[in-house]
C-alpha cells in the first residue's frame, strides 16, 4: 500500500462510555487499551481506536474500515456497562469472522449480559500483554514476538489528546493492582476465578517521561494518576521516593492527584510526595465505624483514619472519600458511630446516601449471597440485598424519601451541586471554590443530623 493508501488496520480497540456518573462529567482516554494499542502495534498489528465518547454513533463505520478477519478489543469505563454487549453484537454482525476479545471492566460487565459471552472469543486481564499480543498475532498468522511485552514496559498510545485538553489535567497510570484484601473490591478481578493480590509499579523514569512529553510538553501541569492504588505494597514506600527523586532530578513541576488508603503506608510518603505536588488524595474511607472497617476487611481503624484524615489536612493536601454509609449487616450502633466520625471530621461534602455494592464475584458479593442478603440475580445493583436489622432499613428508607422529597422540591438541585463538586475534583480541586459547594456541605450536614436524630427517636 502506498502511504497515501495505507492498509487499513487489522485490530480495533473499542472503549465504551455508557451509563451515566456524577463522578465522571469530563471525557476519559482508556489507557489500559492504549497500553494494549502499543503492544499490538509493537508486534507489527496496525490499530485503529473507537472511543464512544468521541463519536458515539461511529462504531459500525470504524468497523467496517477494518481488514478482513480483524481482531476487536473490548473495554469499558465504567464496571456498569449495558452498552458493551450491544457493540460486541454490532462487531459480529459485521465481522463474523472476527477474532472477539473482551478485557478489563468489559469482562466483567459481559459476564452479567444475557447471551454476550457466546459472542466473545476470549477474555483476558489487560494486564496480561503478552497474552493479548500472542492470541491476536495467532489469529493474524503470525509468530508472537519473544520474550513478550508486558504492560509496565509500555507507554500507551494516546488517540484523544483533546480529553486532557479539555480537563487540563492528564490521567497516567503509574501501578496497577493492590495487596490489600477488602471484601468489596474488584480490583484484578476476573469473571469467575478468585482475585489476584498484587502490586506491579512501572519505572519511575518511564512515568515522569510520560509526564514530560504528554503533560508539561502539551502546557498541562496538573496530573491525575488513575492507578487501583498509587501504593498499594509496602515496597511502594521506596518506589515512591524514587519516583519524587525522578520529578526532582528533572526539575518537573506538577500538581498531582493519588488514589491510595488512608494508611502508615501513605503516612510513611506524605512529606515526600507533596514536596514534589502532590495535592489531592482520593481515598477509599468507608466507614467510621470499627466493626464494620473489620467486616469489610479494611485492614484500618477509625483511630488510623482520623490521623490521616489530621495529617492531610495540615499539609493542605485535598481529601476526596469514599464512603460506604449503609453497609448491609450494620447495627444501629454501627451506623451511629460512623455516622459522628463523620460529622466530628467535617466529612460532609464525601457523604451521600451509599450502599455496599456487591461487584460480581467479589469476596462481599458471596458472603450477602451465602447469608441469604444478595437477591441471587444481582450481580451489580447496591440495593439488591435488604439490610439484615429491620431498623437500619427504616431509617435508610426514610433518609432516601427525605432526599428524594427535596430534589423534587428543589428541582434537582442536589444533582447540580453532586456535578459541581466532581467536575471539581476532576480538575484536582485548583482554583477558586465553587460557591455552591458549600450549600452541598451545608446540606449534607443536616442529612447526618437528621439521620442520628431517627437513630435517637428508635432507641427511647
Amino acid at each position: 500500500m502506498s502511504p497515501e493508501h495505507p492498509a487499513p488496520a487489522r485490530a480495533l480497540l473499542v472503549n465504551i462510555q455508557d451509563g451515566s456518573s456524577l463522578a465522571y462529567n469530563l471525557p476519559y482516554e482508556n489507557l489500559r487499551l492504549g497500553g494494549i494499542g502499543s503492544a499490538l502495534e509493537r508486534a507489527g498489528i496496525v490499530c485503529a481506536y473507537y472511543d464512544s465518547a468521541a463519536d458515539p454513533e461511529g462504531l459500525v463505520a470504524a468497523l467496517r474500515s477494518l481488514a478482513p478477519r480483524p481482531v476487536i478489543v473490548f473495554d469499558t469505563l465504567y464496571r456498569i456497562s449495558d452498552g458493551v454487549g450491544a457493540a460486541i453484537r454490532a462487531a459480529r454482525a459485521v465481522h463474523p469472522d472476527a477474532y472477539v476479545l473482551v478485557v478489563g471492566r468489559a469482562a466483567a460487565a459481559v459476564s452479567v449480559q444475557p447471551g454476550a459471552a457466546a459472542q466473545v472469543d476470549a477474555v483476558a486481564d489487560s494486564g496480561d500483554v503478552g497474552r493479548v499480543v500472542a492470541t491476536c498475532l495467532a489469529h493474524c498468522g503470525q509468530i508472537p514476538p519473544a520474550p513478550p511485552d508486558t504492560w509496565q514496559t509500555i507507554t500507551p498510545q494516546r488517540r484523544f489528546p483533546r480529553f486532557a485538553r479539555v480537563r487540563g489535567v492528564l490521567d497516567i497510570e503509574a501501578t496497577r493492582g493492590c495487596m490489600h484484601g477488602c471484601s468489596f473490591c474488584a480490583v484484578d478481578g476476573v469473571p469467575d476465578a478468585p482475585r489476584v493480590r498484587r502490586w506491579q509499579p512501572r519505572e519511575p523514569a518511564d512515568v515522569v517521561g510520560e509526564i514530560t512529553e504528554h503533560a508539561v510538553g502539551q502546557g498541562i501541569r496538573r496530573v491525575q494518576f488513575v492507578d487501583d492504588n498509587f501504593l498499594g505494597a509496602p515496597a511502594a514506600v521506596d518506589w515512591a521516593q524514587r519516583f519524587a527523586d525522578e520529578l526532582r532530578s528533572r526539575n518537573i513541576e506538577v500538581r498531582f492527584s493519588i488514589y491510595a488508603r488512608l494508611d502508615r503506608t501513605l503516612d510513611r510518603v506524605l512529606d515526600t510526595l507533596h514536596s514534589v505536588g502532590l495535592i489531592q488524595v482520593h481515598a477509599g474511607v468507608e466507614s467510621g465505624s470499627f466493626s464494620v472497617l473489620r467486616r469489610l476487611r479494611k485492614g484500618t481503624t477509625p483511630e488510623e483514619l482520623s490521623r490521616m484524615v489530621r495529617h492531610l489536612r495540615q499539609r493542605d493536601v485535598g481529601l476526596v472519600a469514599s464512603l460506604i454509609v449503609f453497609e448491609p449487616r450494620s447495627t444501629l450502633d454501627e451506623l451511629d458511630e460512623s455516622l459522628r466520625w463523620l460529622d466530628e471530621h467535617r466529612l460532609y461534602r464525601s457523604f451521600s446516601l451509599t450502599t455496599l455494592i456487591p461487584f460480581h464475584n467479589t469476596l462481599a458479593h458471596r458472603e450477602l449471597r451465602t447469608q441469604v442478603i444478595a437477591e441471587p440475580s444481582t450481580s451489580f445493583a447496591p440495593l439488591g440485598y435488604r439490610f439484615t436489622e429491620p431498623d437500619v432499613d427504616r431509617i435508610y428508607r426514610a433518609a432516601v424519601a427525605r432526599e428524594a422529597d427535596h430534589e423534587q422540591c428543589s428541582d434537582g438541585a442536589l444533582e447540580r451541586l453532586m456535578r459541581c463538586r466532581f467536575a471539581f475534583e476532576e480538575r484536582l480541586g485548583l482554583g477558586p471554590e465553587p460557591p455552591e459547594l458549600r450549600d452541598l456541605d451545608a446540606y449534607r450536614a443536616r442529612q447526618i443530623a437528621a439521620i442520628l436524630d431517627d437513630i435517637r427517636r428508635l432507641r427511647r
